[in-house]
Protein backbone atom coordinates (compact mmCIF):
# COMPACT_ATOMS: atom_id res chain seq x y z
CA UNK A 1 0.00 0.00 0.00
CA UNK A 2 1.63 3.56 -0.67
CA UNK A 3 1.79 5.98 1.31
CA UNK A 4 -0.85 8.19 -0.37
CA UNK A 5 -3.48 5.77 -0.01
CA UNK A 6 -2.31 5.11 3.50
CA UNK A 7 -3.05 8.49 4.06
CA UNK A 8 -6.39 8.41 2.64
CA UNK A 9 -7.43 5.47 4.64
CA UNK A 10 -6.44 6.90 8.28
CA UNK A 11 -8.29 10.50 6.84
CA UNK A 12 -11.27 8.06 6.25
CA UNK A 13 -11.70 6.64 9.64
CA UNK A 14 -10.87 10.09 11.18
CA UNK A 15 -14.02 11.11 9.01
CA UNK A 16 -15.78 8.25 10.40
CA UNK A 17 -14.60 8.59 13.73
CA UNK A 18 -15.91 12.06 13.86
CA UNK A 19 -18.88 11.42 12.58
CA UNK A 20 -19.70 8.73 15.07
CA UNK A 21 -19.30 10.93 17.74
CA UNK A 22 -20.80 13.08 16.38
CA UNK A 23 -24.14 11.08 16.04
CA UNK A 24 -23.69 9.93 19.78
CA UNK A 25 -23.25 13.16 21.22
CA UNK A 26 -26.96 14.12 19.11
CA UNK A 27 -28.08 10.76 20.53
CA UNK A 28 -26.88 11.96 23.93
CA UNK A 29 -28.44 15.04 23.83
CA UNK A 30 -31.94 13.78 21.77
CA UNK A 31 -31.74 11.12 25.15
CA UNK A 32 -30.95 13.71 27.73
CA UNK A 33 -33.58 16.38 26.42
CA UNK A 34 -36.65 13.36 26.51
CA UNK A 35 -35.68 13.23 29.96
CA UNK A 36 -35.96 16.82 31.08
CA UNK A 37 -39.49 18.27 32.59
CA UNK A 38 -39.78 20.84 30.10
CA UNK A 39 -41.69 22.71 33.34
CA UNK A 40 -44.64 20.39 32.43
CA UNK A 41 -44.90 21.70 28.76
CA UNK A 42 -46.13 17.99 27.44
CA UNK A 43 -48.74 18.33 30.05
CA UNK A 44 -50.23 21.70 29.58
CA UNK A 45 -50.18 21.54 25.77
CA UNK A 46 -52.03 17.77 25.95
CA UNK A 47 -54.29 19.61 28.22
CA UNK A 48 -55.57 22.21 26.09
CA UNK A 49 -56.23 20.15 23.30
CA UNK A 50 -58.20 18.08 25.47
CA UNK A 51 -60.04 20.82 26.95
CA UNK A 52 -61.15 21.89 23.52
CA UNK A 53 -62.25 18.30 22.18
CA UNK A 54 -59.14 18.15 19.95
CA UNK A 55 -57.74 15.45 21.40
CA UNK A 56 -61.12 13.26 20.46
CA UNK A 57 -61.62 15.21 17.28
CA UNK A 58 -58.41 13.89 16.35
CA UNK A 59 -59.05 9.97 17.41
CA UNK A 60 -62.17 10.56 15.35
CA UNK A 61 -60.54 11.57 12.31
CA UNK A 62 -57.48 9.49 12.04
CA UNK A 63 -59.65 6.49 12.94
CA UNK A 64 -61.89 7.84 9.88
CA UNK A 65 -59.09 7.86 7.86
CA UNK A 66 -57.36 5.05 8.62
CA UNK A 67 -60.80 2.99 8.10
CA UNK A 68 -61.81 4.70 4.68
CA UNK A 69 -57.98 4.28 3.24
CA UNK A 70 -59.12 2.78 -0.28
CA UNK A 71 -62.77 4.49 -0.27
CA UNK A 72 -61.68 8.16 -1.90
CA UNK A 73 -64.85 10.14 -2.01
CA UNK A 74 -65.21 8.62 1.98
CA UNK A 75 -61.78 9.82 2.79
CA UNK A 76 -61.91 13.04 1.35
CA UNK A 77 -65.58 13.34 3.00
CA UNK A 78 -64.41 12.11 6.32
CA UNK A 79 -61.64 15.15 5.63
CA UNK A 80 -64.29 17.83 4.41
CA UNK A 81 -66.24 16.79 7.55
CA UNK A 82 -63.45 17.21 10.08
CA UNK A 83 -62.55 20.75 8.71
CA UNK A 84 -65.82 21.89 9.12
CA UNK A 85 -65.89 20.70 12.79
CA UNK A 86 -62.33 22.21 13.16
CA UNK A 87 -63.93 25.97 11.89
CA UNK A 88 -67.04 25.74 14.19
CA UNK A 89 -69.12 25.30 10.93
CA UNK A 90 -71.59 22.51 12.65
CA UNK A 91 -74.47 23.07 10.03
CA UNK A 92 -71.91 22.04 7.05
CA UNK A 93 -70.96 18.65 9.54
CA UNK A 94 -74.10 17.09 8.06
CA UNK A 95 -73.84 17.87 4.28
CA UNK A 96 -70.89 15.57 4.86
CA UNK A 97 -72.94 12.86 6.79
CA UNK A 98 -75.48 12.65 4.23
CA UNK A 99 -72.09 12.21 1.50
CA UNK A 100 -70.81 9.33 3.89
CA UNK A 101 -73.96 8.07 4.46
CA UNK A 102 -74.87 7.72 0.62
CA UNK A 103 -71.79 5.63 0.02
CA UNK A 104 -70.96 1.81 -0.39
CA UNK A 105 -69.05 1.10 2.70
CA UNK A 106 -67.66 -1.93 3.88
CA UNK A 107 -68.64 -4.02 7.02
CA UNK A 108 -65.80 -2.17 8.41
CA UNK A 109 -65.94 1.65 7.07
CA UNK A 110 -69.37 1.30 8.23
CA UNK A 111 -68.87 0.05 11.67
CA UNK A 112 -66.45 2.61 12.03
CA UNK A 113 -69.02 5.81 10.85
CA UNK A 114 -71.60 4.35 13.01
CA UNK A 115 -68.95 4.95 16.06
CA UNK A 116 -67.75 8.04 15.13
CA UNK A 117 -71.27 9.80 14.20
CA UNK A 118 -72.52 9.81 17.46
CA UNK A 119 -69.08 11.11 19.12
CA UNK A 120 -69.41 13.98 16.44
CA UNK A 121 -73.17 15.03 17.12
CA UNK A 122 -72.55 14.55 20.78
CA UNK A 123 -69.46 17.18 19.86
CA UNK A 124 -71.69 19.34 17.93
CA UNK A 125 -74.13 19.72 20.62
CA UNK A 126 -71.64 20.61 23.25
CA UNK A 127 -69.66 23.02 20.57
CA UNK A 128 -72.74 24.40 19.13
CA UNK A 129 -75.29 24.95 21.43
CA UNK A 130 -75.17 27.12 25.07
CA UNK A 131 -77.89 26.10 27.13
CA UNK A 132 -79.14 27.70 30.41
CA UNK A 133 -78.28 25.84 33.77
CA UNK A 134 -81.89 24.41 33.83
CA UNK A 135 -81.29 22.80 30.67
CA UNK A 136 -77.60 21.67 31.05
CA UNK A 137 -78.19 18.63 32.59
CA UNK A 138 -80.72 17.37 29.74
CA UNK A 139 -78.21 18.32 26.82
CA UNK A 140 -75.58 16.57 29.42
CA UNK A 141 -77.63 13.12 29.00
CA UNK A 142 -78.31 13.53 25.65
CA UNK A 143 -74.20 14.13 24.88
CA UNK A 144 -73.72 11.10 26.72
CA UNK A 145 -76.38 9.13 25.26
CA UNK A 146 -74.58 10.13 21.55
CA UNK A 147 -71.37 9.44 22.80
CA UNK A 148 -72.25 5.68 23.81
CA UNK A 149 -74.43 4.80 20.76
CA UNK A 150 -77.53 4.86 22.76
CA UNK A 151 -79.93 5.60 20.03
CA UNK A 152 -83.21 5.26 21.86
CA UNK A 153 -82.08 7.36 24.81
CA UNK A 154 -80.62 10.45 22.35
CA UNK A 155 -83.80 10.91 20.12
CA UNK A 156 -85.68 10.90 23.99
CA UNK A 157 -83.46 13.81 25.02
CA UNK A 158 -82.77 15.42 21.92
CA UNK A 159 -86.75 16.14 21.78
CA UNK A 160 -87.16 16.98 25.13
CA UNK A 161 -84.30 19.42 24.42
CA UNK A 162 -85.98 20.37 21.72
CA UNK A 163 -88.75 20.94 23.06
CA UNK A 164 -88.04 22.73 26.08
CA UNK A 165 -85.19 25.30 24.94
CA UNK A 166 -85.79 28.50 23.35
CA UNK A 167 -83.71 27.95 19.77
CA UNK A 168 -82.82 30.20 16.95
CA UNK A 169 -83.93 28.90 13.60
CA UNK A 170 -80.19 28.01 13.13
CA UNK A 171 -79.99 26.05 16.60
CA UNK A 172 -83.34 24.55 15.78
CA UNK A 173 -82.07 23.47 12.27
CA UNK A 174 -78.38 22.09 13.81
CA UNK A 175 -80.61 20.07 16.18
CA UNK A 176 -82.84 18.63 14.16
CA UNK A 177 -80.01 17.60 12.12
CA UNK A 178 -78.52 15.96 15.13
CA UNK A 179 -82.17 13.97 16.01
CA UNK A 180 -82.19 12.78 12.06
CA UNK A 181 -79.26 11.31 12.62
CA UNK A 182 -79.23 9.25 15.42
CA UNK A 183 -79.46 5.83 13.75
CA UNK A 184 -77.06 4.12 12.93
CA UNK A 185 -76.43 3.05 9.21
CA UNK A 186 -77.13 -0.52 8.27
CA UNK A 187 -76.02 -0.85 4.73
CA UNK A 188 -74.62 1.61 2.22
CA UNK A 189 -77.32 3.11 0.03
Amino acid sequence: MSADAATSTRMQYRSLAKCLLSIMAGLGLCAAASALDFGGLKEKAGSVVAENGGSSLLGIGNSLYSVFKGNEIATQSAKGLMTQLKEGQYGKVFDYYDKIQGLDLSPDQLSAWNDAKGAISSYVLEEGFSFDKALEGLAAKASEALQSGDTSAATRYLGKLKSAATLTDSQSTLLSQIQAHVQPLLGGS
